[in-house]
């Protein structure tokens, strides 16, 4: 008799509170119109206007989950690339390149255009 072998099944987890979701959407670069979409088909009762405050005022616990999201997504992403390129995986390895090169760019490009940032 073949012995039947499952897969263990992964859950993902949804977002379940609105700072949560806030953090997926950030970790999704959503534009903050399309977070505060998401935000508020997600719960109704979101005030859209007041949230899009608080998402752009440094300092509040949304504004700090939607940059956290932006931050643990650009890490994910550079994660997979160094371990496929670790791997020999030459897409990866070129990836990593041109995200590394795009990145000293943009830092100086701020630098010179916007150093008070």
């Amino acid at each position: 008799m073949k012995r039947d072998k499952k897969k263990p099944k992964i859950e993902r987890t949804e977002p379940e509170t609105l700072l949560e979701i806030l953090t997926e959407c950030g970790r999704l670069k959503n534009t903050i119109e399309q977070t505060l979409t998401v935000a508020v088909w997600s719960f109704p009762e979101t005030n859209r206007s007041l949230l899009k405050s608080k998402l752009e005022r440094e300092g509040t616990e949304e504004y700090n989950a939607y940059q956290e999201g932006k931050v643990l997504g650009d890490f994910d992403i550079r994660s997979a690339l160094h371990k496929g390129a670790r791997s020999g995986d030459t897409f990866a390895v070129e990836a990593l390149s041109k995200t590394q090169t795009d990145e000293g760019v943009d830092k100086a490009l701020k630098d010179i255009f916007f150093p008070e940032e």
